[in-house]
């Protein structure tokens, strides 16, 4: 069966008789435009607009959302919204997308990707300025989002980037559970407290093994990364800080960042490294607490709060091709 394109329609030399009431006719017009008619009226039946990334775009703006050159200005009205883009990225952190709007409304959306050679798709609500997919971690990835939108006054959609720093806290008022223990037992307590009401009582549970919070965590060479917690003992510790250890994809310690030493006794003291992921490196290991050394003894006891690790840097690049657009409906 020959199937006709829009070029071979033909084209009619005055519009066609009304439709019964509720039906819509859409015909081509003599200046090639489809028209709709109704028992209303007529009217040009919008197409559909389509802004494309014409070349690479490189976002290295951590912890901060980039407008991205694609836009398009609507009018007031009810269109199918989809965006599509490909990407690398930094999977250290987490990496997402957001729409800017006029006064709108998102019906619930299609989201599909395939994030690492991982194919997830899901089918929720979006919001006017807040992350599409929910800050996810990946380095090569393809998404889209398919879904109606509502708009109500006329300007400008666009779609803005960002990549977030990776963020994980121990404060104690809030937050501690992410970070696993060795050696040592754990408690929130309002003995004495850094910042807020709490902060963590960690115990020594022997005499032969460091007493420390631990977590490992995805990096990429060259990301950089800041850990640092607050450490206090009313006797003090003789062996006291925080430590970055890096990994390779086959488990081998590369090298690591130090700042251990003495803990004074009866004074807050903020242990803190920084530096970048050296080549190689995918895995890295950060742990904060009481190391071993001469003094140190099952029971010994510090107190640390505002334990914080971050990434300070990041890079997305969004591939030429991708786009947004909008149907009108």
């Amino acid at each position: 069966m020959r199937h006709l394109s829009l070029p071979r329609l033909p084209i009619l030399a005055s519009p066609p008789a009304a439709p019964p009431a509720g039906q819509a006719l859409v015909y081509p017009a003599t200046d090639g435009s489809l028209r709709a008619r109704t028992q209303a009226g007529e009217g040009r039946f919008p197409a559909a607009a389509r802004a494309t990334l014409t070349a690479d775009h490189n976002y290295t703006n951590v912890g901060f959302w980039e407008p991205l050159p694609l836009s398009l200005q609507v009018e007031p009205g009810l269109y199918e919204l989809s965006m599509y883009v490909t990407l690398d990225a930094d999977r250290s952190n987490p990496t997402d997308f957001r729409f800017i709007t006029p006064t709108a409304a998102f019906g619930s959306m299609d989201l599909l990707s395939i994030q690492d050679g991982q194919a997830y798709q899901g089918h929720w609500p979006i919001f006017w300025g807040e992350e599409i997919f929910g800050d996810p971690r990946f380095g090569a990835a393809t998404m889209s989002v398919t879904g109606p939108l509502l708009v109500h006054e006329p300007g400008t959609i666009r779609l803005d980037a960002g990549q977030g720093s990776h963020f994980q806290r121990a404060d104690y008022d809030f937050e501690w559970e992410a970070w696993d223990t060795s050696g040592v037992d754990q408690e929130p307590s309002t003995d004495f407290a850094h910042g807020g009401d709490y902060s963590g009582k960690l115990t020594a549970q022997d005499s032969e093994s460091r007493a420390v919070l631990f977590d490992w965590f995805t990096t990429t060479a060259g990301t950089g990364w800041r850990f640092g917690a607050w450490l206090y003992s009313p006797a003090g510790h003789p062996q006291a800080g925080v430590s970055i250890a890096w990994y390779d994809a086959d488990g081998n310690q590369i090298s690591e960042l130090v700042d251990e030493r003495p803990l004074p006794a009866g004074v807050w003291t903020l242990y803190q490294i920084e530096g970048g992921a050296p080549a190689g490196a995918v895995q890295l290991y950060a742990q904060a607490g009481m190391e071993v050394a001469e003094g140190h003894t099952t029971g010994s006891v510090v107190y640390i709060d505002d334990v914080e690790l971050r990434t300070t840097t990041g890079w997305m690049n969004i591939y030429a091709g991708s786009y947004i657009q909008v149907t009108p409906k």
